[in-house]
């Protein structure tokens, strides 16, 4: 459940993409594999995505060929290494869903110009604002109602990976993504495969801007 008032919705992509949205309502919905595996690290992918659970970890051994082990400790012994931190995730393995990731201004934002993360130049060179971001919502809550497939959406919550222990759902994030302020779409979906939704275009109620336009603003 949405519990912050949102009053933009920013969208940052290739833009192709980001322009078939803005002109012909087309939102692309990539399934958590594809957030999950990935060839090189950057903002938009994260290897936890769909985690259920972190546990972290006080102890480890670790057992070299010849046979000698090393051990590391959180509170460390004698004869022990000191271990910063260590933790571990469970996951659903067959779990599959789709996700719609775009980020939230909130009503306390009350500034006309949003400052943009450098970061958010590894999604790509083109920025949606949408200015009416509860028609945009209910867009893409008719359009899947009409496909009939279940959703939800809701504002991530990140957390601390060094210190959480507990139980993580699909709208968990560690904090060091927490400057996209995301807003996230959950498909449910039996298929490992992209779904494409087709709403009216946006056009009439949003933006289009060169990322590299804002950032170069963003350093005045």
């Amino acid at each position: 459940m949405i519990e912050k008032t949102i009053t933009r919705i920013i969208k940052v992509g290739k833009f192709e993409h980001i322009y078939s949205l803005y002109e012909d309502g087309l939102v692309y919905c990539n399934p958590m594999e594809f957030f999950k595996i990935c060839e090189k690290e950057d903002a938009r992918f994260d290897k936890s995505e769909g985690a259920t659970n972190i546990t972290q970890v006080s102890k480890i051994i670790l057992q070299a060929n010849n046979g000698q082990e090393f051990n590391f400790s959180k509170e460390p012994k004698e004869g022990e290494i000191k271990l910063k931190s260590a933790f571990k995730y469970d996951h659903i393995h067959d779990f599959n869903g789709n996700l719609f990731c775009c980020t939230a201004v909130y009503q306390h934002n009350t500034k006309d110009f949003i400052v943009f993360d450098e970061r958010f130049a590894e999604f790509g060179d083109t920025i949606l604002l949408i200015e009416k971001p509860m028609k945009f919502v209910l867009a893409v809550q008719d359009c899947l109602k009409g496909m009939n497939l279940s959703y939800k959406m809701d504002i991530v919550k990140y957390y601390d990976k060094k210190s959480h222990d507990g139980k993580l759902d699909f709208f968990s994030k560690p904090d060091e993504y927490s400057f996209q302020n995301e807003l996230r779409l959950f498909i449910q979906n039996d298929h490992n495969e992209p779904i494409t939704l087709q709403l009216p275009p946006l056009k009439e109620y949003s933006s289009l801007f060169k990322l590299e336009d804002i950032l170069l603003l963003n350093k005045k």
